[in-house]
């Protein structure tokens, strides 16, 4: 597919912003104002946590592949 990574991100991050944070439990993870780098050669997405600080990482090339499969799934459906 040949969709930019902000489009993808606006896929993942719609399906999956709701979930609270893995240390504190609050839905507190800030999607809106991530981070890219690269680390140990991996390109990730950084977000953190708005309540206690937390930083979860995300691999960009699963975030792009599990953000593809939701573009497929809403064209299936209709939705786009």
């Amino acid at each position: 597919m040949d969709r930019d990574f902000n489009k993808r991100w606006s896929d993942f991050s719609g399906r999956y912003d709701t979930r609270p944070c893995h240390i504190c439990n609050k839905q507190s993870l800030n999607f809106d104002e991530y981070k890219r780098d690269n680390i140990a050669g991996t390109d990730v997405v950084a977000v953190t946590c708005m309540n206690c600080g937390h930083i979860e990482l995300f691999d960009v090339a699963v975030v792009s592949k599990i953000a593809d499969e939701i573009d497929e799934e809403y064209h299936r459906k209709g939705w786009r």
